[in-house]
């Protein structure tokens, strides 16, 4: 945020969209519901007149569809009419977990969940396999599916742009990273030695970087040495059933 705090967007099932707030990215204070029905694993990317929009996925005429809201000030949210993409979008069956990246040329990246045909994404039981797939946009309402991103094992991604205007995710449930120069190839995977899920990395002030993962009911954070970019998904408040949201910094 403009004063160097940070706010978090999470999902309590029941109790709607969340947020919290901290002075150092690592105590976080509970705060207001913002809306009754959010989705979880939401996006928040900077508007170019102030303010921001959130992505999520909603149940929309039995479809999993992603939809949007503007505020301008983090917590009055409105929604935009319509949807932007839908499940039928993708030759896949639902989607989740929505995640726009404002890309070096000022185009939109959004990278998403998918699983097969009859499932939903988190289902009991599990899913039998899950893909991470993407879309591009001019100007975030716009979208067209691009075929090219369809990377197997990568859950709930969070992305980040480096200086030099290449890619990383971070996804899966064992911690998975991988990288593209162009945001649509990516290269092998690297798998790391974390177990969770809703990842969501961060810059610290030193060079290294803080990622967040849900674990069961709390969020666990650490830092791996290697410097990272923007913001976005974000782990479990500490507390009640809850899913993962989002992390405004302006």
């Amino acid at each position: 945020l403009a004063d160097g705090t940070h706010r978090m967007y999470f999902a309590a099932f029941d109790d709607g969209l969340m947020t919290a707030t901290s002075d150092d990215g690592v105590s976080w204070t509970l705060g207001p519901p913002v809306i009754s029905n959010g989705g979880p694993h939401v996006t928040l990317v900077d508007l170019p007149d102030g303010g921001w929009r959130l992505f999520a996925v909603k149940d929309v005429g039995g479809r999993a569809s992603v939809v949007s809201y503007t505020t301008p000030d983090g917590v009055a949210f409105s929604a935009e009419p319509g949807t932007l993409l839908t499940e039928d979008d993708f030759p896949y069956g639902a989607i989740q977990s929505p995640y726009v990246l404002r890309m070096a040329d000022g185009t939109y990246r959004m990278y998403l969940t998918a699983v097969p045909e009859g499932e939903s994404v988190g289902q009991p039981g599990g899913n039998s396999a899950y893909w991470m797939v993407g879309a591009t946009s001019p100007d975030m309402l716009a979208w067209t599916v691009d075929p090219a991103v369809a990377v197997a094992e990568m859950l709930h991604p969070w992305a980040g742009l480096k200086a030099d205007g290449s890619v990383t995710v971070y996804g899966g449930k064992m911690l998975v990273r991988i990288r593209s120069t162009d945001g649509a190839n990516f290269g092998p995977a690297d798998h790391l030695d974390v177990w969770g899920a809703d990842y969501h990395v961060t810059d610290l002030a030193d060079g290294q970087i803080r990622i967040y993962l849900e674990q069961g009911y709390e969020t666990t954070e650490l830092a791996l040495l290697e410097k990272g970019t923007t913001f976005g998904e974000m782990g479990l408040f500490r507390g009640a059933q809850r899913s993962a949201g989002a992390v405004a910094s302006k």
